[in-house]
């Protein structure tokens, strides 16, 4: 499954970091609700309730450690690793978080 997705992106011809950015501000969205409680501070105001959803599932440390594994693989998308190895770590830490 998760490697029909990291095909799917490629087969698309996304911009892989336009991507991992849009992750990034969606999981900074989560972490933001989860501190304040203020949807004033979300940038996907519209995603409201999912946003709020989330936030109650998720802990600090697992926002941390997918926000962590976003800026990772970008790193190794730069340093020109294998892209679907690189997104599949990610995206395992993302699920087991």
């Amino acid at each position: 499954m998760l490697l029909d997705y990291i095909k799917k992106l490629q087969e698309d011809n996304l911009d892989l970091f336009e991507c991992l950015d849009f992750m990034q501000l969606w999981y900074r969205d989560i972490l933001m609700f989860k501190v304040t409680k203020d949807i004033n501070t979300l940038v996907f105001k519209d995603e409201y309730g999912v946003v709020s959803g989330l936030c109650q599932k998720s802990f600090y440390e697992g926002l941390e450690t997918i926000l962590n594994s976003i800026e990772k693989a970008k790193a190794r998308l730069n340093a020109n690793v294998n892209t679907e190895l690189a997104l599949e770590l990610m995206l395992l830490t993302m699920k087991e978080n």
